[in-house]
């Protein structure tokens, strides 16, 4: 990731731990400012909600979100190599399906808003594939099943519309 990158995800991470911080709302733009950089993360929909206090709830998130910002920060001080990033993610993955789970109820209406609806789920993807078939034939068919299988970024993609990228065949 380029340095200019790393340093717009710790701007981001930070106005996130800023507002976890305080009394201001978690608005979706201050959370989509930071999911942006988390689409790679595979998170299954609808997300299971933490049985906490509001006081827990707040706690939990200032110090996880600071942790976030954390890692950021201290991978701002030098290159980033492959290897480094690895060990990044290692670090801040977990982290954001944390406070995906501190958020759960706000993620999972976001999800509500946004996803396919369950009736026309297999429609959807039945449609899609035949499109793809389409433009690009078996092949492109297959790959799209391989990329399903094996990308993140896909994978995660499906998942936030409601669409268990596992189905597809």
């Amino acid at each position: 990731m380029p340095m200019e990158d790393m340093l717009k995800v710790r701007n981001d991470t930070h106005v996130l731990a800023v507002v976890a911080a305080s009394d201001a709302p978690m608005t979706n733009a201050v959370l989509g400012g930071v999911a942006r950089w988390f689409l790679d993360v595979e998170i299954r929909y609808p997300i299971a909600e933490m049985t906490l206090t509001p006081e827990e709830r707040s706690r939990l998130l200032a110090t996880v979100t600071a942790e976030l910002f954390t890692a950021f920060d201290t991978a701002t001080k030098s290159p980033m190599s492959k290897e480094n990033f690895a060990i990044l993610a290692s670090t801040v993955d977990p982290l954001w399906r944390e406070i995906s789970g501190l958020l759960a109820s706000q993620f999972n209406e976001n999800f509500e808003d946004d996803r396919i609806p369950v009736e026309q789920v297999t429609e959807y993807v039945r449609e899609l594939v035949d499109r793809i078939r389409e433009e690009l034939g078996d092949g492109g068919v297959q790959d799209f099943i391989s990329q399903v299988r094996t990308d993140p970024m896909t994978r995660a993609h499906m998942r936030r519309i409601g669409v268990d990228p596992d189905q597809i065949k």
